[in-house]
């Protein structure tokens, strides 16, 4: 015989809180984090909402829709941000888990409640803080998650932050490096002068290792030389994104920054276009526009194209294309 129905809900009810109990922690984590010097600086989104003295509050309904505590809660990861999507029982779940916190505060009741920061923030200088302590690490794995990364340098000794993998802006592809925020700017050289000696090896191959600053320094002449050029630059420090997908905000100034500089402080001109590499290879030696080279097409060759009327006879379409 199967338990009577009251007994099983009381069972499904006593699962159900120890599971809660047992998120609670990474929950609280993981909502501290996002107001704190690691990320609030670099989070548009928050710090849009909190203010440039992260006075403001955000609603916890809010929070509660973010990928990586929807995640939490075991939701998934629709969308970036669905705080319509997370039920009432879910953000219930997180206030409690904010709870006694040291780092944000709870305010208002029911569906009103929001969380602050708790203490005081400049955010350059806490951008400065957090990048004197913050490396460039390389090559990883594509399969490469933030856990895995961070758990790695604590096993080496190297006590950590926090972790942001790099990723393509359209693609959200991982790039294969990352952005690591040791716990003090000496534990950053300690893990710098380990990568040098060879000694931290990621699943075999050995990490290469590189103060923040100076990566960031290097794309952004990079960038400039790349303008100068009329190419396009090889590598973007934008394409850095934070877990909930917002580019970090003090990248992108740096990028709005080097291309300013590279253009002079100007918008690019029809004249100085015209003179660029590519205009130069469109036209002839007399000047004027190259003629189209005449396609060449090979016996079997499926081609798509566009214009032909609904009624045009099968056998029209067929003779139409030449290569005259």
């Amino acid at each position: 015989r199967s338990p009577p129905r009251s007994r099983r809900l009381a069972t499904m009810a006593d699962a159900a809180a120890d599971a809660a109990a047992a998120r609670a922690p990474k929950l609280r984590a993981q909502v501290e984090f996002y107001f704190s010097d690691s990320n609030l600086p670099k989070d548009k989104f928050l710090l849009d909402a909190v203010g440039p003295d992260a006075a403001g509050t955000v609603p916890l309904a809010t929070i509660a829709g973010f990928a990586k505590i929807r995640e939490l809660l075991g939701l998934g990861r629709q969308g970036r941000r669905a705080p319509k999507a997370v039920d009432d029982e879910h953000v219930k779940e997180v206030i409690a888990a904010l709870k006694g916190s040291e780092a944000v505060a709870l305010e208002g009741e029911g569906e009103e409640t929001a969380v602050r920061r708790v203490a005081p923030f400049d955010a350059k200088e806490a951008l400065a803080k957090v990048e004197a302590r913050s490396v460039y690490v390389a090559p990883l794995p594509k399969h490469t998650t933030i856990d895995g990364l961070r758990n790695f340098f604590e096993a080496e000794g190297l006590a950590n932050l926090s972790c942001r993998l790099r990723r393509h802006v359209k693609s959200k592809d991982f790039k294969g490096s990352a952005f690591l925020e040791l716990e003090s700017a000496e534990m950053a050289a300690k893990a710098v002068a380990a990568a040098a000696e060879g000694k931290l090896k990621y699943e075999g191959a050995a990490l290469k290792l590189q103060w923040q600053a100076d990566f960031k320094a290097a794309v952004i002449e990079n960038r400039k030389a790349k303008a100068a050029g009329g190419g396009a630059p090889t590598d973007d420090i934008g394409d850095d994104l934070d877990e909930e997908g917002n580019p970090a905000a003090d990248l992108d100034d740096a990028i709005a920054a080097a291309d300013k500089l590279a253009a002079g402080g100007k918008k690019r001109s029809r004249e100085s276009d015209a003179a660029s590499p590519r205009a130069k290879r469109e036209k002839g030696d007399d000047g004027k526009p190259r003629e189209a080279a005449a396609p060449e097409f090979e016996k079997g060759l499926i081609v798509a194209f566009e214009g032909a009327a609904d009624t045009a006879p099968e056998a029209t379409v067929k003779e139409a294309p030449t290569t005259s």
